[in-house]
């Protein structure tokens, strides 16, 4: 059975060779045609405006009684004003034609009116007058000056009246103007095409260094000799091309096009290699057929192991697509449907915890607010009693500005305004202690646009003051610092203060402050840390480090975040 099915497969495969080498022949044949045929038409369009001018100015009123004029030899103020006339005349026929590089017009007595954009003497592709007259008016397309890469277009001027020559009109052009139309084609990164004369002199070529020269290669005698558009294949330079033509009646020219052989012949490699794999894998399907339909049988149960497994490992989206309606289909979609279940019950318990978060959230920070405010009211009353002064004022206006910042709104607020909170209730706080208290601040300008929960250095610095500076006899001092460092934000609230007892410290250390008793420490510490690990996650929140009798520092570290995070905890 495996040899008639190589011998299937060998026989339909050469076949199929055979057939893909004449289409694939006569598609390029039809192809390359095509474009010729298009960049015929797209080249004559594109001189035919060029003719039209040439046309125009013959036949130009203006031009036929100056150029007469000129032929009779006039002199002084009238030839001035003759020269004028018909060099304003041509300028303005070419003025916005790029691609004409100069005109020529020479009176039949030889007076020479030149319009010439580049300055450039055009010799090379001139024609002889006599030439250009027995022409009657047809215009002459002239082979191109590989000097100024022009070529030129000549035409006699007659009169209108009597038919006799008043004189001709040599058209300067510039090679490109027609080799851009067929240069970036895709073909001619392996072959080329190029525009010759009916003497085999070439007119435009990507290379210019043919210009002008003549093609000596026989496959020229059959594009003259032949029809006006035409296919073969010659062996030129000891290499198989496809050679194809067109010609253009106007101008006497032929639009050539070379594609060596081998360029198509790939497309013959590739037919014979795919030929080749999709035989054996003919050959190979063959020979799996049994091993592929036993497989078929077991192939459900495997999948819905698979799936199980998965599920097993964590992955919660896994799901079984076995379409069968037997036993095995109806436990997979069983499989499928507890998956969705418990997907369902994890959401639910999400959403559940994150509403139980948010309470917390919400009541952590309403612990804060009554305690902060009755420090402050005792702070702007024991003023009241005792100095009498208009700093009541002062301390009231910064006591606003913390209601502001502080009460109400979004749960987090930039860190700008943090600080304003910050230096407010530092500000009252002073007018409390007086010279027993000293506050500095330096943070690093880049934080100011980051957004921080609300109240979070206030209680800190609350602290410091309760818990370090009123317990030492001579005051002290609180330095507080903020810094982004790797995209975490760090703040540093120190003091000089009296410390935390070492049995203490191990304490706060130990229990997460958790099982403090003192009101402060609880209401600020605890309570700043508690939400940071809620806001951020376990890695984040507040670190302490104290020394008996020389002072406290306590660190605060959380994400920099660019935008309020309200969205995601709401």
């Amino acid at each position: 059975m495996t040899t008639l099915v190589v011998l299937s497969v060998f026989l339909v495969g050469y076949g199929s060779f055979q057939v893909a080498g004449d289409v694939v022949e006569r598609e390029t044949r039809n192809y390359v045609e095509d474009i010729l045929l298009q960049t015929g038409k797209n080249i004559e369009m594109s001189l035919k405006n060029i003719s039209d001018i040439v046309f125009y100015l013959q036949i130009n009123s203006v031009l036929q009684t100056s150029i007469t004029h000129a032929k009779d030899n006039e002199e002084g103020l009238k030839e001035i004003q003759t020269r004028e006339n018909i060099q304003n005349t041509i300028y303005h026929s070419v003025l916005y034609n790029d691609e004409i590089e100069a005109v020529e017009l020479i009176s039949d007595s030889g007076k020479v009116f030149e319009i010439n954009k580049t300055l450039e003497e055009h010799f090379l592709n001139r024609t002889g007058k006599k030439e250009i007259y027995e022409a009657k008016g047809s215009k002459l397309w002239v082979a191109t000056d590989p000097e100024t890469r022009t070529f030129a277009i000549s035409a006699a001027v007659n009169s209108l009246r009597t038919q006799k020559p008043l004189g001709y009109i040599n058209f300067y052009v510039k090679e490109s103007y027609i080799n851009n139309i067929f240069s970036q084609m895709e073909f001619l990164n392996s072959g080329e095409m190029f525009i010759m004369n009916r003497d085999g002199i070439i007119i435009s070529h990507n290379d210019k260094s043919l210009l002008n020269t003549k093609i000596k290669q026989e496959y020229t005698k059959e594009i003259f000799n032949g029809n006006n558009r035409g296919f073969f294949s010659r062996k030129i330079n000891n290499e198989e091309s496809y050679v194809a033509y067109l010609y253009l009646e106007e101008q006497s020219w032929y639009i050539v096009s070379i594609i060596p052989a081998i360029k198509y012949s790939q497309t013959l490699l590739l037919v014979r290699f795919a030929i080749i794999i999709i035989g054996l894998c003919v050959v190979i399907i063959a020979i799996f057929a049994a091993i592929f339909i036993t497989n078929r049988i077991s192939r459900p149960i495997k999948k819905l192991k698979v799936a199980m497994k998965q599920f097993g490992e964590g992955d919660m989206s896994v799901n079984c697509s076995v379409e069968s309606q037997d036993e095995i289909g109806q436990l997979s979609r069983d499989f499928n449907k507890m998956v969705q279940n418990i997907n369902e019950l994890i959401r639910r318990v999400y959403d559940e915890t994150l509403l139980k978060q948010q309470a917390e959230l919400k009541s952590l920070r309403m612990q804060i607010n009554p305690h902060f405010f009755y420090n402050t009211l005792e702070t702007i009353n024991w003023m009241a009693r005792i100095n009498g002064v208009t700093e009541i004022g002062v301390v009231a206006k910064a006591m606003g500005e913390l209601m502001r910042l502080t009460i109400g709104g979004s749960d987090f607020i930039k860190i700008c305004d943090e600080l304003k909170s910050v230096s407010n209730y530092i500000s009252i706080q002073k007018y409390r202690y007086d010279d027993k208290l000293s506050v500095s601040m330096d943070i690093d300008e880049e934080l100011y646009e980051l957004y921080i929960p609300k109240l979070i250095l206030q209680p800190i610095i609350e602290n410091s003051i309760v818990h370090g500076i009123l317990n030492k006899a001579s005051g002290g001092h609180i330095e507080i610092r903020g810094s982004l460092i790797s995209d975490i934000v760090e703040f540093t609230v120190s003091d000089d203060g009296a410390g935390i007892h070492p049995d203490r410290m191990k304490e706060i250390l130990e229990n997460n402050f958790a099982t403090l008793e003192d009101e402060h420490t609880h209401v600020g510490v605890n309570n700043v840390d508690r939400r940071l690990k809620i806001y951020y996650g376990e890695k984040y929140g507040v670190q302490i480090e104290s020394k008996l009798g020389i002072g406290t520092k306590v660190t605060i570290r959380f994400p920099g975040l660019k935008f309020s995070p309200d969205d995601n905890t709401r």
